[in-house]
């Protein structure tokens, strides 16, 4: 999702040229990348699994993230949480 979350390209036609970008989606390029970065630490998964399938413009982003939530204790406090499965609604 994060490869397609925004796109930059330059357009020849006809009669016209120049460059076209698109938006997919709600979350920003930084945004998918801060999530995978709370999913890889979560899990415990290497980053390096993940860096050849990402644009190169990606692997920057996702390197930041994971520095910034290493910094912070955000990771441990997520794994903290403790997960409820209820019956009905409102319980």
């Amino acid at each position: 999702m994060g490869n397609s979350a925004f796109s930059f390209q330059q357009f020849t036609e006809h009669d016209s040229q120049g460059w076209q970008s698109s938006r997919s989606g709600y979350l920003t390029e930084p945004e998918h990348m801060y999530a995978l970065a709370l999913f890889l630490r979560l899990k415990q998964i290497d980053e390096n699994i993940v860096m050849p399938f990402l644009k190169n413009s990606l692997t920057k982003l996702l390197k930041q993230a994971l520095a910034e939530l290493d910094k912070t204790d955000t990771v441990q406090k997520l794994k903290k949480v403790e997960f409820r499965v209820t019956d009905g609604v409102g319980k």
